[in-house]
């Protein structure tokens, strides 16, 4: 009982250990999508992708507190649509990150350096993800 214990404990540790690893290298493929949201109160973001395989994945991430946040990414994006909602007296920040990416920036209010957009307290709305026109799908050299 004890030696397994200590195996499941390693193993745990490897996962722990290797699980931003993975992250990492997901992201650094130019057609992964990732997307940031960090806000106050009861906001909601749901996003529904189509992949270049055909497949449809769907995701939905909501804040309940002070500075709840939620990170979404999907691989193998070809285009998909995200919509928001922010409560009245919440607030709700989205990071897009399109920096060795296929994908342009879908916000009109960026912050330098970012593809980001503070949404107003009381809003909903929704944004579309497109690769960029003439890219295809591999890996990243």
């Amino acid at each position: 009982m004890k030696k397994t214990n200590m195996m499941f404990a390693a193993s745990l540790a490897a996962i722990t250990a290797f699980a931003p690893l993975a992250a990492a290298q997901n992201y650094s493929r130019p057609d992964a999508f990732l997307l940031e949201a960090m806000g106050e109160r009861g906001w909601t973001v749901s996003c529904q992708f189509d992949q270049a395989d055909g497949d449809r994945v769907s995701t939905r991430d909501r804040g309940r507190g002070l500075h709840d946040n939620a990170r979404v990414l999907v691989g193998d994006v070809v285009s998909g649509t995200c919509s928001y909602e922010v409560p009245e007296r919440g607030a709700l920040r989205l990071t897009m990150r399109v920096e060795h990416t296929r994908f342009e920036c879908p916000f009109t209010i960026t912050e330098e350096g970012f593809c980001r957009a503070h949404m107003r307290a009381g809003t909903s709305g929704s944004f579309r993800i497109e690769r960029l026109a003439g890219t295809e799908t591999g890996t990243a050299s």
